[in-house]
């Protein structure tokens, strides 16, 4: 296909089937190298204009504080899961998890010795 047949919507239509699995900052990325190619383009002759000009970008989180904000589970939604029938290991780990603020690799990284069922610190 010729470029200069292509249009913004059919780049859209590209990132939104090929790339949405990617997070802002790479998707952004994708975006600029489009928008470079179509710069080419133009110094080219071959378009008129970049049609890459009307792709929108991700808002990039701003920090980790946002970053936790937006992944973090609801509270109603985990305690709607901690109080279905679910097996005890798996309520543990969601507990562990929602309550110590830890990552997932750390939990599970632990040893069961290095947990105490009586509650008392060491």
């Amino acid at each position: 296909m010729p470029v200069a047949a292509i249009s913004t919507a059919m780049l859209a239509r590209f990132l939104a089937t090929t790339y949405a699995h990617l997070a802002p900052a790479s998707h952004n990325r994708v975006v600029a190298t489009l928008g470079s190619l179509f710069a080419y383009t133009i110094r080219q002759g071959w378009t008129p204009l970049s049609r890459a000009a009307g792709l929108e970008r991700r808002r990039l989180r701003s920090g980790p504080r946002d970053h936790a904000r937006t992944r973090a589970i609801p509270e109603a939604e985990l305690l709607a899961f901690l109080t279905a029938d679910h097996p005890v290991r798996a309520k543990t780990l969601w507990w562990l998890l929602y309550e110590s603020a830890a990552r997932a690799e750390e939990v599970l990284a632990l040893d069961v010795v290095d947990l105490d069922p009586s509650g008392a610190a060491r």
